[in-house]
């Protein structure tokens, strides 16, 4: 039974010309037994086997092809048999009958073979709504994996500078007597940085949230690019070392196609990351330049000094909730987010955002990201 379903089946899989030789080759063979036999035994029963090949391989088609060339023929060899077309009744009307009951049989065919394209057409799609099912299930249990990381990250990112504030406040209530006023503003400010880390996992939750949904709906305006730059580096400054050697390399006229916010997002996104990863006495660089090409855009990078980003892990940097494996373990804290939602805001304005790093310490990394150039710009 198991060869009886297989090799009908694997007719219809052999190539066209192959098919198309089989069909014609059946048709030949057995009206030249019927012609050569006739006259001893009336075998019209031979012409059902290339009619069921014929509706087989190619259903209506085929059989409308057969019974439009069996039929003529037939007609000529009876009627040059007969010497003429004055046939006997019974005859006439069993050659007649005989093509009415293999056109019959064909149909029968042409039913069985939909009804096996319709079970293959089922037995496809319940393959593919399973295979479907697979992937949803593995999208939904790498998803759980992420939130449960994120939550991890989470908890951990938040506790740690909750416990820097509570401790610095704790002293500052103990010994607010005892220390001097400097002690006093060094203790503010390393609370005060800290409360800055909760805003910006903060920011990145809420970001992560949001930006599916308001995407769509950014204002797109002209935006010089200097102005942005040197708010967030002093925004940084204020609570971040105020040493810290921050050069920026940005033409007051350069201006882009862009939102204001999500700018001042991005770039606090990878200044932040810089201050982080390089020490407190290596500058860092925001540079700005702008092409004039086919696609004028603006690039906009920020260069750091620190460790640099191993070239297999940068793939990984733009990913939802995503840390590298030497900051799991590192001293460094941060939520995997902020490189996901900056790549997602500068593809929002129409740019894209990449980063330059050897992985060799020292070198540090460059992160880079364009946005449209402002066209009533001249530069």
């Amino acid at each position: 039974m198991r060869r009886l379903n297989t090799w009908p089946r694997s007719l219809l899989m052999l190539p066209l010309a192959i098919r198309v030789a089989i069909v014609g080759g059946s048709i030949i063979l057995a009206l030249l037994v019927y012609m050569l036999s006739f006259s001893t035994i009336h075998n019209g029963y031979i012409l059902g086997i290339p009619t069921i090949l014929a509706t087989w391989i190619f259903k209506k088609k085929g059989l409308f092809i057969f019974i439009g060339i069996c039929f003529p023929l037939l007609l000529i060899y009876q009627a040059i048999r007969l010497h003429g077309l004055l046939w006997p009744l019974p005859f006439t009307l069993s050659l007649i009958g005989g093509f009415i009951l293999l056109i019959i049989f064909g149909f029968i065919i042409v039913a069985l073979r939909e009804m096996l394209d319709d079970s293959e057409d089922a037995r496809l799609k319940a393959e593919e709504a399973k295979q479907q099912t697979a992937i949803a299930y593995e999208q939904q249990r790498q998803l759980n994996e992420l939130k449960n990381q994120f939550i991890l990250n989470a908890n951990h990112e938040l506790r740690s500078p909750l416990t820097v504030i509570s401790g610095y406040l704790a002293l500052l209530l103990d010994k607010q007597k005892l220390l001097d006023r400097e002690e006093q503003e060094r203790y503010l400010k390393s609370a005060m940085r800290s409360c800055k880390e909760l805003q910006t996992l903060t920011n990145d939750v809420l970001g992560t949230m949001m930006l599916s949904e308001n995407k769509e709906l950014l204002n797109i305006e002209n935006i010089p690019i200097a102005p942005i730059a040197r708010e967030v580096v002093e925004q940084f400054q204020s609570t971040w070392d105020q040493d810290r050697r921050t050069h920026l390399d940005i033409a007051e006229q350069i201006t882009v196609r862009g939102n204001s916010q999500c700018i001042r997002h991005v770039l606090r996104n990878l200044l932040s990351n810089a201050y982080k990863y390089s020490s407190p006495d290596k500058p860092v660089i925001i540079s700005a330049t702008a092409s004039l090409a086919s696609n004028s855009e603006v690039s906009i990078s920020v260069k750091d000094e620190g460790p640099g980003i191993p070239p297999d892990q940068i793939p990984l940097l733009f990913s939802q909730f995503v840390r590298l494996p030497r900051d799991l373990a590192g001293s460094v804290r941060g939520s995997g987010l902020g490189l996901y939602i900056s790549k997602n805001l500068v593809e929002a304005m129409g740019g894209h955002i990449w980063v330059e790093s050897a992985g060799i310490a020292g070198e540090g990394s460059r992160f880079c990201f364009t946005l449209p150039l402002a066209v009533h710009v001249n530069l």
